[in-house]
């Protein structure tokens, strides 16, 4: 995924983990997990369009945790 001369780093990582936007030089990188158990990567581009994957990927994002917490509020 990334070469060894180049810095990536982390900005952000959803609640659980699912998402993570990296920074991979002049990219943004949205990776997530799969299937599998491996990291995959989702998206990649200028930094404001990967910007723009995350934020929505991390917007539709049900996690069972959440659902869990929501039916615990409601009862």
């Amino acid at each position: 995924m990334s070469r060894p001369d180049v810095l990536v780093w982390v900005q952000e990582s959803s609640c659980c983990g699912e998402y993570t936007l990296l920074h991979e030089g002049r990219e943004g990188v949205v990776t997530r997990w799969s299937r599998s158990g491996r990291r995959m990567e989702t998206g990649r581009g200028p930094h404001l369009r990967a910007l723009i994957v995350w934020k929505h990927l991390v917007g539709c994002h049900l996690h069972y945790r959440h659902e869990k917490r929501k039916h615990q509020v409601t009862s």
